[in-house]
């Protein structure tokens, strides 16, 4: 198994000045457990999108696993669409499940 340590800021697009009279954020570090075989598809798809580094891959993982949390509360669905074949995939996972039933109980999140 690999350590993959990944140090990301609480609000990484918030750039502040050195002069700034706001506190800067703290930064979170999270330690993630992968065996050799996940860590290397991580790594082959951070290289397929052209990212530089697994802080990228978090990053990006984290913006679309928000959407769709998001979009589950709205009680929509998260699908892939093949325009050639007009198929439609539905995701489904039990944490997705989860925020669209949670949804449903009014809880609307961030």
């Amino acid at each position: 198994m690999y350590y993959v340590t990944l140090v990301i800021a609480i609000h990484p697009q918030r750039q502040e000045s050195i002069m700034s009279d706001e506190p800067l954020e703290e930064n979170v570090e999270i330690k993630v457990l992968l065996t050799s075989e996940r860590a290397d598809a991580l790594d082959a798809a951070g290289h397929v999108c052209s990212l530089k580094t697994r802080k990228d891959i978090f990053d990006y993982a984290m913006t679309i696993f928000h959407w769709a949390v998001t979009e589950s509360l709205k009680g929509r669905e998260i699908a892939s669409f093949d325009p050639e074949k007009r198929e439609i995939e539905i995701l489904r996972t039990p944490a997705l499940d989860s925020a669209r039933r949670n949804g449903k109980q009014g809880y609307i999140g961030n």
